[in-house]
C-alpha cells in the first residue's frame, strides 16, 4: 500500500526536479527520499522517473501518478482537520433548534471553547444525517432504535393548545376533546412528532380531527393560527413569547395533558471525553 510519507517524497522530487532539493524541502536525507521513491516503484512495478545527469524527469507513469498522489495528501489533510477540529457536527429538529437549544449551545461554546456546527431540519432529515455520519450528535422529537446508536431522553416538553387571541375559546375556562374535534387543527401530520403525540394521547378521537396539513414549520402554524385558519397544539417553548405578548392565546384542554419526549441521539461507542459526548452531557444536565 502506498504510504503518505513516500508519496510526499515523490511529489517533492517531481516538483523540484531532484533528490537533493526534495530532501531539503522535506528535511530528510537524500538517501531517505531515494528510498521512498524506490518503494513506490517497487509497489507499482514500474519506473516513475528518468534519471539523467542534469536531473530527474517524470516518465508517463510518474506523470499519471502525480495528480493522484496530490489528491491523496489533500484528502488526508482534510480528514485530519475534520477529525481534530473543535467543531461538533450537531443537528436538531426545528422546534428544539430554534426555540430551546440556542442559549444552551452558546453557553457551551463560551465555557468550553468548542464550536457547535448546528444544522436544523426535520426529524427524517436528521436521522439520515446521523446514519450517513454528517452529524455525530442530535436532539430529536422521535427516534426509532438503530444499531450502533444510543438515544437518551433529554426532557419532556408540554404541548399547549393555541388559538388566535380573539377566538371564542379564549373566554372559556377549559376546552374539551369534543370541542377540539369540531375545530380545524393546523398541522399534526401522521409522520410528524406532534402527529405521533396526538395519535398516542387522543386515542380514537384523533381520527375525527379536521387536520389542515401542509404547514411545514411551527412558525407557519403560528401564523396560520393568528390569521384565524384554525387552532393547533405545539410545544410550549415555541409560543411562550407570543402568549406573553397577547399575540396568541392558550386555552386549557380539559382532563388532558400532552407532552413530547425529546431525545439526545449519538453513536453508541462515542468516548466520554469526545466533544460530542461532552455536549450531550452538558445538555442533559441543563435539561
Amino acid at each position: 500500500m502506498l504510504s503518505l510519507g513516500t508519496l510526499r517524497s515523490f511529489i517533492a522530487v517531481a516538483e523540484t526536479g531532484g533528490i537533493r532539493p526534495a530532501a531539503r524541502r522535506l528535511g530528510l536525507s537524500p538517501a531517505a527520499v531515494t528510498d521512498h521513491v524506490s518503494q513506490i516503484e517497487r509497489e507499482l512495478g514500474t519506473t516513475l522517473l528518468l534519471r539523467r545527469p542534469q536531473g530527474l524527469h517524470l516518465l508517463p507513469s510518474g506523470a499519471t501518478l502525480l495528480p493522484f498522489a496530490r489528491t491523496m495528501l489533500e484528502t488526508s489533510a482534510r480528514a485530519r482537520e475534520a477529525v481534530t477540529s473543535n467543531g461538533i457536527a450537531f443537528a436538531a429538529s426545528s422546534n428544539t433548534g430554534i426555540y430551546m437549544l440556542l442559549p444552551l449551545l452558546a453557553a457551551f461554546e463560551r465555557e468550553t471553547g468548542l464550536r457547535v456546527d448546528l444544522w436544523v431540519g426535520s426529524n427524517p432529515e436528521i436521522r439520515a444525517r446521523l446514519l450517513s455520519g454528517l452529524s455525530v450528535c442530535a436532539v430529536m422529537e422521535w427516534w426509532t432504535p438503530e444499531t450502533g446508536f444510543e438515544a437518551r431522553p433529554w426532557r419532556k416538553e408540554p404541548l399547549v393548545l393555541i388559538t388566535a387571541p380573539d377566538h371564542p375559546w379564549v373566554r372559556r375556562e377549559q376546552i374539551n376533546l369534543e370541542d377540539l374535534a369540531a375545530e380545524t387543527v393546523l398541522g399534526g401530520e401522521p409522520g410528524s412528532g406532534t402527529g405521533r403525540i396526538l395519535r398516542a394521547g387522543l386515542g380514537e378521537i384523533v381520527e375525527r380531527l379536521s387536520l389542515r396539513t401542509g404547514f411545514n414549520s411551527t412558525e407557519a402554524v403560528k401564523q396560520g393560527v393568528r390569521a384565524g385558519l384554525g387552532v393547533s397544539l405545539v410545544l410550549a417553548s415555541a409560543v411562550r413569547e407570543e402568549i406573553a405578548a397577547g399575540m396568541l392565546a392558550a386555552p386549557r384542554l380539559e382532563d388532558l395533558s400532552l407532552s413530547k419526549t425529546l431525545w439526545i441521539v449519538m453513536l453508541a461507542d462515542t468516548p466520554a471525553e469526545a466533544p460530542a459526548a461532552l455536549l450531550a452531557g452538558r445538555l442533559k444536565t441543563a435539561g
